[in-house]
């Protein structure tokens, strides 16, 4: 007798996300994000017929004003990296992690990878170091179009 049964998998082909997969109240996939020209992880606010329309219409305005908001999510990033490297030991530095001084070094540092989309006009921007070791990821919270927090996490 089995007391517990591996549950299926609610999966839907999105006509704009593509493949994605229902998990506790979120639709997850992979999507190409155009303003930076990569393919990553993206998890949008839906039921189980599939994403609903204000995460949709949340995903297009993102997608509509992502360079526009760069400035400030360089800023939130730079301050995160620096509240990151004062933790750490020094001489670890040198080897495993890129050397950022500026908003404009942040671009060649830093990879988005997720995009999480939630009610109420928040997004999370999960960056990781491009080409590190580090498994540390940056978290940059946007709502109502403005930086709103930021955290760093494992």
């Amino acid at each position: 007798m089995r007391l517990f049964r591996k549950s299926k998998k609610h999966t839907i082909e999105d006509p704009t996300f593509g493949n994605m997969e229902f998990r506790g109240g979120s639709w997850v996939g992979k999507v190409f994000f155009q303003p930076e020209g990569v393919e990553l992880s993206v998890c949008l606010s839906g039921d189980e017929v599939g994403p609903n329309e204000e995460a949709r219409q949340q995903w297009s305005t993102l997608d509509k004003r992502y360079q526009s908001l760069k400035p400030q999510i360089a800023s939130a990033l730079l301050k995160l990296y620096r509240e990151h490297f004062a933790l750490l030991d020094q001489k670890d530095l040198a080897d495993d992690f890129p050397q950022i001084r500026t908003g404009e070094d942040v671009w060649s540092a830093f990879s988005l990878i997720l995009i999480a989309v939630h009610p109420g006009r928040q997004f999370d921007l999960t960056y990781c170091f491009s080409g590190s070791n580090d498994d540390s990821l940056f978290v940059v919270s946007i709502k109502d179009e403005t930086v709103a927090c930021e955290h760093v996490g494992d």
